[in-house]
């Protein structure tokens, strides 16, 4: 039976080993984050972005401007309106996941913070949803055993703590958190992980 923390745990070990897929590089440039991106042009020139006068960073090309996506942050219309908010915090959350830096690889490796603060924030974000006017006793139960999980981890934790997350619920509380991922799963758009 898929419980909805393990999934959380299979996203992010997920991310994880895909991280250690990654090739190695000796250019010490690429692994320096205050060295600017370079680019290579077809005729092999290299180029570097220009760079903005206030904080030295790279200017963002049009194509690269984290403006311009494809996905509308804002409820996909065939969402109940009753569920926007917990289906907002469930698609805020993957947003959040999927836009942190992965830990190395390993179960002892620990989560970077930007993981652990996603998760923090997903707990915070529940317990704030107003929840559907249909939602089952189970479900509502379900949404808070989903918090007292989510706020019982740890604010520095391993790859391996976060695989045991749903030891701190009971079994039943383990079956209504269920009920409320299969109901999101049926009813809320969220984006996948890249």
């Amino acid at each position: 039976m898929r419980r909805p923390l393990t999934t959380l745990a299979a996203l992010v070990a997920a991310s994880v080993l895909l991280a250690g897929c990654g090739g190695d590089s000796d250019d010490d440039a690429a692994d320096d984050p205050s060295s600017p991106a370079t680019s290579s042009s077809a005729a092999g020139e290299t180029t570097t972005p220009p760079l903005d006068p206030n904080t030295e960073a790279p200017v963002p090309s049009e194509s690269e401007d984290p403006d311009d996506t494809d996905e509308d942050p804002t409820a996909p219309a065939d969402e109940p309106a009753d569920a926007v908010e917990l289906c907002s915090a469930f698609r805020d959350f993957a947003t959040a996941l999927s836009a942190a830096p992965v830990p190395t690889e390993g179960d002892d490796a620990p989560l970077t913070p930007e993981t652990i603060d996603a998760i923090h924030q997903w707990g915070e974000d529940l317990e704030a949803a107003e929840l559907p006017a249909g939602f089952t006793d189970d479900q509502r139960a379900g949404v808070a055993a989903m918090v007292k999980a989510l706020d019982a981890f740890p604010d520095t934790a391993t790859v391996a703590e976060l695989d045991a997350l749903e030891e701190v619920l009971s079994e039943e509380e383990q079956d209504q958190a269920e009920a409320v991922s299969d109901y999101v799963e049926a009813t809320c758009t969220i984006p996948s992980g890249s």
